[in-house]
């Protein structure tokens, strides 16, 4: 391959790196959000993350790094430090996601495994 080749695919693999990553801005999980809502309360993120645990472990993928990270961010919240609990419980919400994305991939995926 020459050189002009490969420095050109570099840069656009760069640039779609670059614009394919990092946090929405004005997301409702961005404590730094500069969108026209107010950021979610912290409680009501711990809320959404135990929710969303709940329906990973109803597909059999709870992770216990969710329960530790939700009782983390209710501690921290309970003990005045909203800054850090609300990292936490956001950390605790994508998480949650997470699982729950790991259990639908797993329920798609699970019969191509299975030896016949």
């Amino acid at each position: 391959m020459s050189q002009p080749l490969i420095f050109s695919a570099m840069a656009v693999a760069i640039l779609f790196i670059g614009a394919c990553g990092g946090p929405e801005t004005g997301s409702a999980m961005d404590p730094d959000s500069k969108g026209e809502s107010e950021p979610i309360a912290v409680d009501a993120l711990i809320e959404e993350a135990q929710a969303a645990h709940q329906i990973a472990r109803q597909k059999q993928h709870g992770w216990t790094a969710t329960v530790k990270l939700i009782d983390s961010a209710r501690e921290l919240l309970a003990a005045g430090d909203e800054p850090r609990a609300r990292q936490v419980a956001t950390r605790a919400l994508e998480t949650a996601h997470a699982s729950v994305a790991q259990a639908e991939n797993e329920a798609l995926k699970w019969n191509a495994r299975v030896p016949r």
